[in-house]
C-alpha cells in the first residue's frame, strides 16, 4: 500500500499503483476514522501475520514527519495483531541532497511539530520530479513481486480473455440466427 500525504499529488503515484493493483491512500491531515477504515479493509482478517507494507510519501518538514509517525501509529493501533512494515519512501534528507531539491527555511514559530524536527531546511514532496517519484514507487512495489508467478498469472489471464472472446462470438452468432428466424 502506498500512503501519500498530499491528496493533490496522489495522481502521480497512482499511475504506478494502478498498474500493479496496489492501493493508494491519500491522507490529508490527521484522519483517524479514515485510517481505521483502510486498516480494516487491507489487513488480512484470516491471517494477520501476512505483512502489510506501507510506503509513505510526504513532505520533508515538521508536519510531514509528524503526520508520517501519526499514520504509522494509527495503523498499528487499529490493527494490533497485524504485521506492518512501515517504510518512508519519500522524502528524507538524503533524497533532498541527492536530487538537489529546492529547500525553504523550516517554520518554527508557532509550529508545535518543529521541536522534533532537527533540520533547518524543509522540502515539499511536490519538488521531487514526477519521473523520480514514480520510479521510487515502481521500484518499491516491484521488490515484492515474484516475477515467475506474475508471468503465470498473465498467461492465465490471456487464456481467460480468449475464452471470453469465443463466448462473445458464439453469443453474437446465436443472436443473429435468432433474428434471422423471426
Amino acid at each position: 500500500m502506498v500512503v501519500c500525504e498530499k491528496d493533490a499529488l496522489s495522481n502521480i503515484p497512482s499511475a504506478v499503483t494502478w498498474e500493479y493493483g496496489v492501493p493508494l491512500v491519500p491522507v490529508s491531515g490527521f484522519c483517524a476514522g479514515f485510517i481505521h477504515q483502510v486498516a480494516r479493509r487491507h489487513i488480512d482478517p484470516i491471517d494477520p501475520e501476512i505483512p502489510l507494507v506501507l510506503y509513505y510519501l510526504g513532505d520533508y518538514d515538521p508536519a510531514g514527519t509528524h503526520l508520517m509517525r501519526d499514520v504509522e501509529a494509527k495503523f498499528r493501533r487499529y490493527a494490533p495483531a497485524a504485521t506492518i512494515d512501515f517504510v518512508q519512501l519519500a522524502l528524507n534528507r538524503e533524497q533532498v541532497d541527492r536530487y538537489e531539491l529546492p529547500t525553504r527555511p523550516t517554520k518554527r514559530l508557532g509550529n508545535l511539530h518543529a521541536k522534533n524536527f532537527e533540520d533547518d531546511e524543509s522540502v515539499e514532496l511536490d519538488a521531487l520530479p514526477i519521473d523520480i517519484l514514480q520510479d521510487m514507487v515502481r521500484t518499491a512495489i516491484e521488490s515484492h513481486i515474484d516475477w515467475e508467478l506474475w508471468r503465470e498469472a498473465e498467461q492465465e489471464q490471456a487464456k481467460d480473455k480468449a475464452v471470453l472472446r469465443k463466448l462473445k462470438q458464439l453469443r453474437t452468432v446465436k443472436s443473429r440466427k435468432q433474428e434471422g428466424n423471426q
